[in-house]
């Protein structure tokens, strides 16, 4: 039987809803509680984060400002890419940890931090397999060597068959057998608005206002903050990018607050100089952020260019035939407003 997308967001948002949110009956007696990690935000990384710290002994609490868990799963393809996967060995492909360190390096000119990439490679492998363990199936023909943006050299990329949603569907089963056994407690439509410090600076839990705009306080002897970015915050957005934000694509709840409570708790916005442009975006008006009207997929390999690119100047700032998507990406970001114009004849437009 087809699902649709939106079958599978409201499915998940059902079956996600009842159980875990707790009342003022309960949450009255969590405040007497010393929580071994309260983690802010219930998605990508919150989920994953509150499963493994739960499975090492942790009492675990999770605070979801919105009625659902999955966070930008519930929108996101959920690609992922590993070496030595269960899904490699069925194709036959020979992949290693040090081949997936040696193309990312590669594909982002190494700009990225050796050891965090490091870390993520030697990891991502497991990480798919413990995924493949608990449920989660691939796209027929994946894995790939790419998408979008430069390919790898290997086929190791790979996307659920229902998107961000698989990957989500197979961490659930756990989540919920963890809460059931009362090592993760959840609180659901729950938005930490200020973190707990000692004069040292020292955090000790947060505040939280709940549905009925009721201010609780929640001691844990960690907290982790796993609520995602600010896409669907036009204003920090561009504070940040210094550029406008010029669609509302992000999950609405990607509003910035957890990078809000880290600065109130001296900590710093890093890495803002990796950030990378998605161009093809055809905006439906100028009223930023605007509806997506279209997107035109910018990539020599995957459709030959007809068009010639100019910048807000009309001058053609890149090779549209070139070969590696990245040199588009990073020749947009050099221009003015991080804009581009496609100009194309009648001809063309009808083809």
């Amino acid at each position: 039987m087809a699902i649709s997308r939106r079958d599978l967001l409201v499915g998940a948002g059902c079956s996600l809803a009842g159980g875990f949110h707790i009342g003022s009956l309960g949450a009255s007696g969590l405040q007497a509680r010393i929580f071994d990690a309260a983690i802010v935000g219930g998605g990508t990384a919150g989920l994953p984060t509150a499963i493994f710290a739960a499975l090492s002994g942790a009492d675990v609490l999770v605070i979801e400002k919105t009625s659902n868990l999955g966070g930008t799963l519930l929108l996101s393809t959920g690609q992922i890419a590993g070496s030595e996967t269960v899904f490699q060995q069925r194709a036959g492909i020979a992949d290693s940890p040090d081949e997936h360190y040696a193309d990312v390096m590669r594909i982002n000119q190494n700009t990225s931090d050796p050891s965090l990439t490091r870390l993520t490679v030697d990891n991502a492998g497991a990480t798919i397999n413990w995924l493949a363990d608990h449920g989660f199936e691939i796209l027929p023909g994946h894995p790939v060597t790419g998408i979008g943006h430069d390919h790898f050299r290997v086929a190791r990329y790979l996307q659920g068959v229902n998107n961000g949603i698989s990957i989500l569907q197979a961490f659930l089963p756990t989540f919920r057998a963890l809460v059931n056994k009362g090592k993760i407690t959840v609180l659901t439509e729950s938005e930490v608005v200020e973190l707990l410090q000692e004069k040292s600076g020292k955090v000790l839990g947060v505040l939280v206002k709940d549905a009925s705009d009721k201010i609780k306080e929640y001691r844990a002897s960690n907290t982790v903050l796993a609520s995602g970015g600010c896409a669907a915050n036009a204003r920090m957005f561009e504070e940040l990018h210094d550029v406008p934000l010029y669609t509302q694509a992000a999950y609405p709840a990607s509003t910035g607050s957890g990078i809000l409570l880290g600065l109130s708790a001296g900590g710093y916005v890093w890495g803002r100089e990796k950030y990378a442009a998605l161009p093809g975006l055809v905006a439906l008006d100028n009223n930023y952020p605007s509806p997506m009207q279209a997107w035109a997929p910018l990539n020599a390999k995957k459709r030959k260019p007809w068009e010639v690119l100019v910048n807000s100047e009309g001058e053609r700032f890149v090779q549209e035939d070139h070969p590696s998507a990245h040199h588009l990406e990073l020749e947009l970001l050099r221009q003015k407003g991080h804009r581009h114009w496609a100009i194309f004849d009648s001809n063309i437009l009808r083809r």
